[in-house]
């Protein structure tokens, strides 16, 4: 009777975890499922002001089995019941090793209608998450700022899924219809039977029918992001993911590239490049010149982790050997890293 699988359904009725626990295990898989998909729920529905999914069947049904280790695999098969309600069953063959960033977009995915796109389902949730939609929103404006980021509404019908530091293209045009209330209302039209318009949300999100005022409306955003009011002397998450977000070195001249094709290189990189390539050690002679310009006004911690970073350019530009080049990095990063927990710990309210 151990091995018969028992199910755990949430409050609401969405959500239903099937598992098979071991009863001389106090906390098996169920429960802790079950309150992962039951909060992710409802933090999406928290956020975009959605109807709350009551549900007197399932929408969501997530079977934890208990096959081979190491199986990262977040399986998916969608269906329909005879009265038209959807059902999206999650199979996890390995709930101990599931890939969870996987499993919490299937979530998303079960909860927003069936045409939703890719990218809205995967920038919906990291706007929800309000450290994770500054950074996303940092790191585009570095990409408008370097001329890099694709016209903006070829990006609105064209934006597919991404992996790696790309997924923060769906999370700024997410959060930018989050501010607009946007959300709810697209979900609407699509649980109409409309089908997604890319058009549309460049409208929608600029107010302009024009493509190419469209695409200045982008820009002005960026700008007046840009002129966002900071607390003087003080560095909080924000400020600290902006000075980060700087940290790379680029050519001097816009027809340059550093050796291997490269377009840009982190710091660390730049120590090994530095040997061959003398574009790389200008370039890092230049960026230590403003690196205090990225501190300014945000207290004497930035201010002198932004002198540590810059004295390693230095170095690098003049030349050093490897290893003093990664001792001084080593102690930036360092001090970098203490000083961007400390504002975290200051803006929860722990001083």
């Amino acid at each position: 009777m151990s091995r018969i699988p028992d199910v755990a359904r949430s409050a609401d009725g969405f959500v239903m975890v099937v598992a098979v626990d071991d009863p001389a295990d106090p906390v098996g898989f169920r429960l802790p499922i079950l309150r992962f998909a039951a909060d992710e729920v409802r933090m999406l529905v928290q956020a975009y002001d959605l109807p709350h999914p009551k549900r007197s069947a399932p929408g969501l049904v997530i079977h934890a089995q208990q096959g081979a280790t190491n199986d990262v695999r977040v399986v998916v098969r969608r269906e329909r019941r005879r009265d038209g309600t959807r059902l999206t069953r999650i199979i996890l063959p390995s709930p101990g090793y599931s890939d969870l960033d996987e499993l919490r977009y299937q979530i998303a995915a079960a909860l927003f209608p069936t045409s939703t796109p890719p990218w809205l389902v995967q920038g919906a949730l990291r706007a929800a998450d309000s450290e994770l939609a500054r950074m996303d929103t940092c790191f585009v404006t570095e990409l408008w700022r370097a001329g890099r980021l694709p016209f903006f509404p070829a990006l609105c019908t064209d934006l597919r899924r991404c992996r790696g530091e790309a997924a923060a293209l769906p999370g700024f045009l997410a959060a930018w219809m989050r501010e607009k209330k946007l959300v709810k209302k697209a979900f609407a039209r699509m649980e109409a039977g409309e089908p997604w318009d890319g058009g549309r949300l460049a409208e929608e999100l600029t107010r302009e029918t024009d493509p190419v005022l469209q695409d200045r409306a982008c820009d002005e955003r960026f700008v007046t992001l840009l002129r966002r009011v900071f607390s003087p002397g003080r560095a909080d998450p924000w400020d600290w993911s902006v000075f980060t977000s700087r940290l790379l070195i680029y050519p001097l001249f816009f027809d340059k590239k550093f050796s291997r094709n490269r377009t840009f290189c982190s710091f660390r990189e730049a120590v090994g490049m530095s040997k061959t390539d003398m574009h790389v050690r200008l370039a890092c002679g230049k960026k230590a010149l403003g690196m205090p310009y990225l501190a300014l006004g945000h207290g004497e911690k930035m201010q002198s982790v932004a002198k540590a970073y810059a004295q390693f350019l230095f170095a690098v530009a003049a030349g050093w050997e490897e290893k003093k080049l990664l001792e001084l990095l080593e102690a930036a990063e360092k001090a970098h890293e203490e000083g961007h927990e400390k504002s975290r710990e200051d803006d929860n309210g722990q001083r």
